[in-house]
């Protein structure tokens, strides 16, 4: 089990270098739509080619590939979805409230674990995981909120965004309770990977924003971030289905990325930061400890 623990870790640690970097995308006022595309599409030739088995796909008499399929593209094309509809709720709303709400989508797939496959859950592991979600709201709370908030639909994309997120990661978790069924060729992360590139270039398309020479860069620069904490995150849910404990990876995963962000923000770019969301630092390492324990 130790095993999957760390390889969820490293997973949240690689999501806040991905998000590090977006920061600093996002402070240059690039295209990030396009910018995110061409990550999404360069980790998806780079799986095809050299993770995933598509001789696999070809041949395969597995009655599940089809589900497979289904299941994990339409987990990438939401989880595309649910991260530009967080984008427009920031855009137009308060920033503090639109992070809190689209973050806390880890509790559905962690729900689902529970009251759909039995996963088991002792007391001082609940403890853990409603530590890791009052971090979120003290992250919230003590962070800058939009200073002009256009009108109040910026509440609607963000509920939006914690719906689909939150069936976009049930949804990626899913074939790791099938009886008996191992992703031997690394097929979840080449079909997750399609369908955020479906996602994202359909958006660049009827938006009309198509990458430039800043938007191909970053994008390739950011890859490695993108694919290998996807092959990371379900190696390590794999090896906690062993123990029935594939819920734990979002709220684990999450929180790590999250954690980290907000302590490189604090001690690595001396930020002004909050009591708040100094003391969410703390809740949501604490909770992370108890989760994994």
């Amino acid at each position: 089990m130790a095993t999957g623990l760390v390889c969820i870790f490293i997973t949240g640690l690689l999501w806040c270098a991905n998000g590090i970097l977006f920061s600093y995308i996002a402070r240059k006022s690039l295209n990030f739509l396009a910018v995110i595309g061409i990550q999404a599409l360069s980790g998806t030739l780079f799986v095809w080619l050299f993770v995933s088995d598509m001789h696999t796909v070809l041949i395969s008499s597995d009655p599940r590939l089809k589900q497979l399929i289904i299941i994990m593209v339409t987990s990438g094309l939401l989880g595309a979805i649910g991260m530009m509809l967080m984008q427009k709720a920031m855009r137009i709303g308060h920033h503090a409230v639109v992070f809190t709400v689209t973050q806390s989508a880890m509790v559905i797939p962690f729900l689902i674990g529970i009251v759909f496959f039995g996963m088991r859950i002792v007391q001082y592991q609940l403890t853990g995981l409603v530590l890791v979600i009052l971090s979120f709201i003290a992250f919230g709370m003590g962070g800058k909120r939009s200073e002009a908030v256009h009108n109040k639909l910026w509440l609607s994309f963000a509920l939006f965004s914690f719906l689909i997120l939150g069936v976009h990661q049930s949804l990626a978790t899913l074939p790791s309770y099938w009886t008996g069924w191992t992703d031997i060729s690394n097929l979840r992360v080449a079909f997750m990977s399609t369908g955020f590139v479906v996602g994202y270039f359909l958006a660049m398309a009827i938006m009309s924003k198509f990458p430039d020479g800043n938007a191909l860069r970053y994008g390739i620069m950011s890859m490695p971030f993108g694919v290998p904490s996807l092959i990371l995150f379900f190696k390590g849910i794999d090896i906690l289905a062993m123990r029935n404990m594939v819920a734990y990876a979002y709220p684990i995963a999450v929180g790590t990325c999250i954690v980290s962000f907000v302590a490189y923000s604090l001690f690595f770019l001396k930020e002004k930061t909050p009591v708040l969301s100094i003391a969410g630092v703390g809740l949501g390492f604490i909770g992370l400890v108890m989760i994994s324990i």
